[in-house]
């Protein structure tokens, strides 16, 4: 997943499966260890197989070691609603990334949560069903990839999109 997203082509990947399967096997030769079957081994572009293999990392999902870390569970419970969000919103959002476990925990609480994003495709609306209230893209005009990632561009069309979302809100509590 993580290589079409960084610009792999279909030969690409299939090289960098083959040289994966292969740095798997030396692994479990070497240390005994089989680093495919370790739930979480491929997050991080593979960082999570090095850790737990090669320095007996126990890995635990990111976005709880940040919710208890940080209280979450306390604090959310204080909050009208959620704001989060990541470059993309896609399937891969659906696999434990940190805006939907925020979400989950929203939802326990019956906190609304809007998600801002570059992008949403299609399989993205199914994450409503999951704790997303609302999934809004921060794109306002047609650009490419590059230009969309400046950290300007970026910075701009979410400050926009944000200003609007507030606008949006005041007038439903205003109005409401």
């Amino acid at each position: 997943m993580y290589g079409p997203q960084k610009g792999a082509t279909p030969k690409m990947l299939e090289e960098l499966d083959v040289g994966m399967k292969s740095f798997s096997q030396v692994a479990f030769h070497k240390i005994g260890l089989d680093i495919q079957s370790i739930s979480g081994a491929g997050a991080a572009g593979g960082l999570g197989a090095a850790f737990a293999g090669f320095l007996q990392a126990e890995l635990q999902s990111g976005v709880q070691l940040i919710i208890d870390l940080t209280n979450m569970e306390e604090k959310i419970q204080e909050v009208d609603f959620v704001i989060t969000g990541e470059g993309k919103i896609d399937g891969q959002t659906s696999m434990g990334k940190a805006p939907l476990g925020i979400a989950k925990l929203a939802k326990i609480h019956g906190i609304p949560v809007i998600a801002l994003a570059g992008a949403i495709s299609e399989k993205g609306s199914s994450l409503n069903s999951e704790g997303f209230t609302a999934l809004f893209s921060i794109m306002n005009e047609p650009m490419s990839l590059k230009e969309a990632m400046d950290k300007e561009v970026t910075a701009d069309n979410l400050r926009f999109t944000t200003c609007q979302l507030f606008r949006l809100i005041r007038g439903i509590h205003v109005n409401g």
